[in-house]
């Protein structure tokens, strides 16, 4: 870990974890290093970490680690509404470090190639809305 103490880790792990559930098809997010990844993260933006950091910390006050699973939903639930920011960073880098991971790609059905150039059919536009640009000829200049 780059920014994280083992214990933030700990923590970070298990509510990501939480944010995502296992199933059968899909790995837990904390199995897929998005800890790690989240972390890697922090480490660039100082003042994410100073929020993530703080937040962090105010869950680890309460006792996250040790508390029920139910209680631990309820504590995240009410800490979304009284601490967005931290919340809306957690949620951004949580869902993008597991929605890009080749696992859970693979595990969804996509195959993480690009769209184009052997993808997607692009469907046919209707060309005929140029028609009053293409008459009005070159309008710039040629280098």
């Amino acid at each position: 870990m780059k920014t994280l103490s083992k214990n933030n880790a700990d923590i970070l792990g298990e509510m990501v974890d939480l944010l995502i559930p296992a199933n059968k098809n899909l790995p837990a997010p904390s199995k897929i290093n998005v800890v790690e990844h989240i972390d890697d993260a922090l480490s660039n933006t100082p003042k994410m970490k100073r929020i993530f950091v703080e937040g962090l910390a105010d869950i680890n006050n309460k006792e996250f680690l040790s508390l029920p699973k139910m209680e631990q939903i309820a504590l995240l639930t009410k800490y979304e509404s009284s601490n967005g920011t931290f919340f809306s960073l957690l949620l951004r880098h949580t869902y993008n470090a597991y929605y890009t991971n080749p696992i859970v790609v693979a595990g969804i059905g996509m195959t993480g190639r690009p769209p184009q150039p052997l993808g997607y059919t692009l469907e046919k536009g209707n060309l005929t809305l140029l028609d009053k640009v293409i008459k009005k000829g070159q309008i710039w200049r040629n280098p």
